[in-house]
């Protein structure tokens, strides 16, 4: 077949002639068609060589491709941006000419987009606000204030957890400074006292600080940020409360025990492993993820008591068996046991989050309820109030300090760590019997 000089020829590399010239021709994610208003991305690539266009063509089709990768996140002119000043830096000095024209043809595209503060400005030299933001990105001006948090928390070298809170943190700081340059030392400060600490625990301000802190200077070493100037997060954390001045932390009282399971147990409808779970912490102190990981093969029973294997805990001391003597949460288990394969989960309602977490929505739930149900001074009961009276009630029914430690799940220290051999067993069976769980 022989096609008519002066048609369109669709090429298979993305290339295509349109009266002599080669343009490059992409077509646009559907999910992206909206923001870009058409189905096609098409360019000159100024040219009558087709040897020539195969050359340049694979260049602009991945700042295409680029783009819709970056588009795809929430800042998208910043976004658009950023591929363009990555392209700039790896090209020489002598395609300047070039790359600005491709800038400003991507700022006018922006422009027709109709971006005006003042709908009355007509003139057609008057760059709108985005298209002002992406000239200056694209070259360097202004740089998003999440560009390098990647290398950043990489150099870190973080588990999980710290770089999802780092990664909350910079999300935030965000909201207020768009760009590395919009932070100076005035601003930080007057951010921090009339955004970031109100309402907030010292604490709290301070892991976010932290992070700041350790941000500007990854970026200060890098040559990103002036290393002259003092990193502007510096000095603003709020002072800390006098420690002996604050009640301590505690464990449950036993009118406070009752009062959290009988809560709890009311609940058992709508959240079916939350009581058990509770009752589990209560006769034996574990920690929520400890109990949230447990599997049919973690529960045994030898010479008539219970046991419980620990495979997973925050510390290797917190790997060990513990019994449980209460009948009724030996028959709770018992029976979720035998309802489940060997390698299942007993509470078998809780998922696992992004960080690895089976505990995080039963603790947000048990939390609310002690607030709203316990009657006491519930703000003086910590997370781990249930660990907290397990051994306190070891300690009153004089269980030696290596046996509780064991219990617990808590590092040895001293002559404690000489509490080994077979008469272990019958001491953890005793200390089992201390932490009865209260009426309720």
């Amino acid at each position: 077949m022989v096609r008519k000089r002066g048609t369109n020829q669709n090429m298979p590399d993305h290339l295509q002639l349109r009266r002599r010239t080669w343009y490059a021709v992409l077509d646009v994610p559907k999910d992206l068609r909206e923001h870009y208003g058409k189905t096609k991305l098409i360019q000159s690539l100024k040219t009558r060589d087709h040897s020539e266009a195969k050359l340049i063509v694979g260049s602009v089709v991945s700042i295409w491709r680029e783009e819709f990768r970056k588009l795809r996140g929430q800042d998208k002119t910043a976004a658009l941006a950023a591929v363009y000043r990555d392209m700039r830096s790896k090209q020489s000095t002598d395609d300047d000419d070039g790359f600005y024209d491709f800038v400003f043809q991507k700022a006018e595209a922006i422009q027709a987009e109709g971006k005006r503060i003042d709908p009355d400005v007509s003139d057609e030299t008057d760059k709108t606000p985005e298209a002002k933001r992406f000239i200056q990105i694209a070259t360097g001006q202004l740089t998003p204030l999440k560009t390098y948090v990647d290398d950043w928390i990489t150099f870190q070298n973080v588990k999980a957890k710290t770089e999802y809170e780092y990664r909350r943190y910079i999300d935030e700081l965000e909201k207020k400074f768009p760009h590395i340059e919009d932070v100076t030392k005035r601003s930080a400060g007057e951010y921090v006292r009339s955004t970031l600490a109100v309402g907030r625990q010292p604490d709290t301000v301070g892991k976010k600080l932290s992070a700041y802190m350790g941000y500007w200077k990854w970026l200060q070493n890098n040559g990103y940020v002036d290393d002259q100037l003092a990193n502007p997060w510096s000095g603003l954390k709020p002072r800390k409360r006098d420690a002996q001045k604050e009640a301590r932390r505690r464990g449950y009282t036993d009118e406070e025990a009752a009062q959290m399971l009988a809560a709890v147990r009311r609940t058992e409808n709508r959240h079916p492993d939350d009581y058990l779970f509770s009752l589990v912490m209560a006769a034996t102190g574990m920690r929520e993820d400890e109990v949230a990981w447990l599997t049919a093969n973690n529960i045994e029973v030898k010479d008539d008591i219970l046991w419980i294997t620990v495979s997973k805990s925050k510390t290797p001391a917190g790997i060990r068996y513990v019994p449980i003597v209460d009948a009724d949460v030996s028959e709770r288990l018992l029976a979720r046991k035998a309802a489940i394969d060997d390698d299942g989960y007993i509470f078998t309602t809780l998922e696992t989050d992004k960080l690895d977490r089976r505990a995080h929505n039963v603790s947000k739930r048990l939390s609310r309820l002690l607030r709203l149900e316990v009657t006491t001074d519930s703000r003086l009961v910590a997370g781990h109030g249930w660990r907290h009276r397990a051994r306190t009630k070891m300690e009153y029914a004089g269980v030696l300090s290596g046996i509780s430690s064991i219990f617990i799940g808590h590092e040895l220290e001293g002559a404690a760590k000489a509490y080994v051999g077979s008469e272990q067993s019958t001491l953890l069976v005793e200390a089992a019997r201390a932490i009865e769980i209260p009426t309720h």
